[in-house]
């Protein structure tokens, strides 16, 4: 990697270090997860998203602990109109980076490469969808509840129980 190399982004009066990380290919079909879970296209969309939105969270958290591991101090923010870029704050100018400094750089963007392909592999999102029960009709991004005795029970397998004993008209959908 060159200094010419590295993406910068305009924030507060100066420009910092930014690295893309917007994903284009998240996970698997809308048929494929239908197929997994035997759910609908409805349900597989909306498991899709949930997916989404919660590698999206992931990502954000490793990432903290990431750049500061790289560089101590430092601190990232999502940045664009999407979230699309990472940028770090609390670096020199990127025009006095010497060869150590690039070389982390460089680190750091195959750590974020790498975070991304894991968490947007079909695999993953399935592991994910199959973990949080989001292929169940009715289910929520946080499709768990605990009740005071300490039982965790999904809220999607609550809804289903409600709308078998005559409850459907109060069950949020």
């Amino acid at each position: 990697m060159k200094k010419s190399d590295i993406d910068l982004r305009f924030d507060s009066g100066r420009q910092v270090p930014a690295i893309n990380v917007k994903c284009h290919n998240f996970g698997p079909s809308a048929e494929t997860i239908m197929a997994r879970f035997g759910c609908d296209r409805k349900t597989a969309e909306q498991a899709s998203e949930y997916a989404w939105q919660s590698a999206c969270e992931q990502f954000w958290r490793e990432m903290d602990d990431t750049v500061q591991d790289v560089f101590p101090g430092a601190k990232c923010y999502s940045d664009g109109r999407s979230s699309g870029w990472l940028t770090v704050h609390g670096l020199p100018d990127v025009e006095s980076w010497d060869a150590v400094m690039i070389g982390k750089w460089a680190k750091l963007n195959r750590i974020v490469d790498t975070e991304i392909k894991y968490l947007s592999s079909d695999d993953q999102v399935l592991e994910e969808i199959d973990a949080n029960q989001w292929g169940k009709p009715g289910a929520e991004l946080y499709n768990f509840i605990d009740d005071k005795d300490g039982k965790t029970s999904c809220i999607a397998d609550l809804k289903a129980e409600a709308i078998k004993a005559g409850f459907a008209a109060v069950v949020r959908a």
